[in-house]
């Protein structure tokens, strides 16, 4: 009955205890049953998958203020959202496969 949410938490192993040290609350509070991840970027941002219920992907700064939303239909799904940086991609392949062909149109 909670809003789905993602947190980190820091581990003290000797004292055996679990400090909450961050958490980010779904945008819509809505709770999410299943599919949600959460990927920490290397600038302190998080990308979160917010699972099945509302198919909803959003990038939080490291202050956890929303900068990019999508939303996707009721019925669509998706297992997790991932965050490459674009260094990964090569133009040349992207153009090649992007629903096109590389030939002249007669």
């Amino acid at each position: 009955g909670q809003p789905s949410r993602i947190v980190t938490y820091r581990i003290d192993a000797v004292a055996e205890t679990a400090t909450l040290v961050r958490q980010i609350i779904h945008p819509s509070a809505l709770t999410g049953n299943q599919l949600g991840s959460a990927q920490v970027m290397p600038d302190g941002g998080v990308v979160v998958g917010w699972g099945s219920t509302q198919p909803v992907y959003a990038e939080y700064d490291s202050n956890d203020k929303e900068v990019m939303r999508m939303e996707l239909e009721i019925d669509d799904t998706a297992y997790r959202i991932v965050k490459y940086g674009t260094s990964v991609f090569d133009v040349t392949d992207l153009r090649a496969a992007a629903g096109g062909s590389l030939e002249t149109p007669i």
